[in-house]
C-alpha cells in the first residue's frame, strides 16, 4: 500500500496533491492513469486524471506522451468536463480534475450476474464516439482508431456524455508487413471502426462476447442468417430505444461494408431531434404520403387533394414546411 501512495505521489504535482484526498485508481491507459477523488474543500467528488511517467511512452517521448495527454484534457473542456483551474504542470508530471467519470467497462462490473445490460443511451453513445473518431481522423489525423475502440477506453461522464479514450494507444504503430504495406485503407479502417462501435453496444445492451464471437463467425460463413440474427436481436433487446436507433444499429452491424453509415453521416442532434418528430408523425399518419413544399391551410390542402388522383400522387412532405396543425382525411399537418 505504502509504496502504491509513493508511486502516486510521484505522479501528482504538488498543489493538486494537496488539494485532493483519498485517491483511488480507477482505469490506467497507455500514457495515463485515473483516480476517483475529493476535493478537500467540500468534499466534492472528482476524477483526476495523471500523465503516467513510467508508462512506455512517456519514458521513450515525453513530449508525444506529455501532447497526447493534453491533447485530450483540451477536448474534454471544450465539452465542459474540466476543472481548468485544477491543472497542473510541475517538472514533468501533469494532472488536472475532471467531473466524475467511469469506463464502460467499470461500470459493467457493477452488474449482478442476472442482469448483463446496462442502462445507457445507446444514440448518444453512437453519437458521441462516432464524432469523437471523427475529430481524431480530421484533426490529429490518426490513421485509424479500431485498436482503442474498447468499452475500458470508452469514458461516461455525467449520465449520457461519451468520450473515446487512450489517443496514445491509436498511435502505436503496428509492425509494417514485409512488403511495408499498410494494414487497410482509411475507408477500409472507418468500417472497422464503425462495425466495431457497434459490437460494443451490442454487449452493453445484453449480448455475451460468447454470442457476439459467435454472430462474428456467421457472418464470415452465412451473411443471410447473420443478417436475419443480428436484425432479430436489436429488434428484441433494444425495444425502449427509438425506431431511429435501431435501425441506424442495424446499418452501423451491416455485413456489407459499404453499406454501414460513414463517420461524415454522424447525425447532430438538431437531425436526431428532426428525425424523432418525423418518426412520431409518421405514426400518427399511418401512411408513409408526403406533402408539397408549401404552407398549407385546411382549405388549400382539400383543394389541392381534389385537383388530383391521389392513387398517383407522391407528395414530398416536409415538416419545416407546415405552419398549423390540420387533419384531413387522416393527414396530420404539424408545426415545428
Amino acid at each position: 500500500m505504502k509504496s502504491e501512495e509513493s508511486r502516486l505521489n510521484s505522479l501528482l504535482p504538488p498543489t493538486l496533491k494537496n488539494r485532493f484526498i483519498n485517491l483511488t485508481l480507477t482505469s490506467q491507459s497507455t500514457t495515463y492513469q485515473t483516480y476517483k477523488s475529493e476535493f478537500k474543500d467540500d468534499h466534492s467528488v472528482h476524477t483526476i486524471r495523471v500523465l503516467n511517467l513510467n508508462s512506455t511512452m512517456a519514458q521513450e517521448d515525453w513530449d508525444k506522451a506529455a501532447t497526447l495527454f493534453i491533447q485530450e484534457l483540451l477536448y474534454l473542456s471544450s465539452n465542459k468536463l474540466v476543472s481548468i483551474e485544477s491543472f497542473e504542470i510541475s517538472e514533468k508530471r501533469i494532472a488536472c480534475a475532471t467531473v466524475p467519470s467511469t469506463t464502460l467497462s467499470a461500470e459493467m462490473e457493477k452488474l449482478s450476474k442476472k442482469s448483463l445490460k446496462l442502462e445507457v443511451n445507446t444514440e448518444k453513445l453512437l453519437r458521441n464516439i462516432m464524432h469523437n473518431i471523427q475529430f481524431l481522423h480530421k484533426e490529429l489525423k490518426m490513421p485509424s482508431c479500431r485498436n482503442i475502440i474498447r468499452l475500458d477506453n470508452i469514458y461516461q461522464f455525467r449520465e449520457d456524455f461519451f468520450v473515446l479514450g487512450d489517443w496514445a494507444g491509436a498511435c502505436q504503430t503496428k509492425k509494417s508487413n514485409p512488403n511495408g504495406l499498410i494494414d487497410s485503407t482509411p475507408v477500409e479502417a472507418e468500417y472497422e471502426e464503425i462495425f466495431k462501435l457497434g459490437l460494443v453496444a451490442l454487449g452493453l445492451n445484453g449480448i455475451k462476447s460468447q454470442e457476439i464471437e459467435r454472430m462474428l463467425s456467421l457472418k464470415e460463413k452465412n451473411p443471410s442468417d447473420y443478417e436475419r440474427a443480428m436484425k432479430n436481436w436489436i429488434r428484441h433487446n433494444l425495444s425502449s430505444e427509438s425506431e431511429t436507433t435501431r435501425n441506424y444499429l442495424e446499418r452501423v452491424l451491416d455485413k456489407d461494408p459499404t453499406l454501414r453509415p460513414s463517420l461524415a453521416e454522424v447525425p447532430s442532434s438538431e437531425n436526431l431531434e428532426k428525425c424523432k418528430e418525423q418518426e412520431t408523425l409518421r405514426e400518427e399518419l399511418k401512411v408513409e404520403t408526403i406533402v408539397p413544399k408549401v404552407k398549407q391551410d385546411h382549405q388549400k390542402l382539400h383543394a389541392y387533394l381534389q385537383g388530383n388522383d391521389i392513387e398517383h400522387l407522391k407528395y414530398n412532405f416536409s415538416v419545416n414546411s407546415l405552419s398549423k396543425t390540420s387533419r384531413v382525411s387522416g393527414l396530420v399537418l404539424r408545426d415545428q
